[in-house]
């Protein structure tokens, strides 16, 4: 109720008997009340619009960049859930990542127009890119090596995304040369052989409170 707070004001105003300045002032003060409710509720209302985005933008782009060499194989699955272990989704939240991981491989999926809402809402959060470049690279490079379909996908994801080509090379020769890169809890080391995944986990990977912390 955005008029809880005048309401509210002017009430406490007139059982105490303020008169007419009494009950400007209880209406101000409540006004002031309103207000800083309203940005709470709307700060609120835009975190949980980021993450939802955010999380199905990864997992579509997933299905979508994986579908783009010719079709899905087991290693680009394993490092779909393992991706959705190491969040810790399951359930619904597992559901979801499933559905939009199939999204995502429609032929008509579109990455540009996704890409933008996704920088809209990270907007000035180069975390947030960061973080989802990699969760990218690290679908890529599933099956230990890069597709020349999968490259022109990243390519297009990183010019949407506002990064540069020399960024994107740069994040490029650290995966390629198994280098560690992300931040924070998030460090990974990418091997030139191991499992079917082809890259190996340094310490561990990102959970859902890794990314809802760097979500807020």
């Amino acid at each position: 109720m955005q008029y809880l707070g005048k309401v509210i004001g002017v009430a406490v105003a007139l059982l105490m008997g303020g008169g007419f300045w009494g009950v400007v002032l209880g209406f101000l003060v409540g006004h002031m009340f309103d207000r800083a409710r309203s940005r709470r509720l709307n700060l609120f209302a835009n975190q949980q619009e980021r993450q939802s985005l955010f999380f199905s933008t990864t997992f579509e782009v997933m299905g979508h960049l994986t579908k783009s060499k010719g079709r899905v194989t087991e290693a680009d699955i394993h490092v779909a859930n393992v991706l959705m272990d190491r969040m810790n989704l399951h359930g619904a939240s597992r559901t979801a990542a499933q559905q939009a991981f199939r999204d995502g491989k429609a032929d008509n999926y579109p990455l540009r127009e996704k890409m933008r809402q996704l920088r809209s809402v990270c907007f000035g959060r180069f975390d947030l890119i960061r973080m989802f470049l990699e969760i990218q690279l690290q679908a890529a490079f599933a099956d230990g090596e890069l597709h020349p379909n999968e490259r022109e996908v990243l390519f297009v994801i990183a010019d949407e995304l506002g990064i540069s080509r020399a960024q994107f090379d740069q994040f490029l020769r650290m995966m390629q040369g198994g280098a560690q890169f992300g931040g924070g809890s998030q460090q990974r080391s990418y091997g030139q052989h191991g499992g079917n995944a082809g890259w190996q986990q340094a310490q561990r990977g990102p959970t859902l409170e890794d990314a809802c912390n760097v979500l807020e």
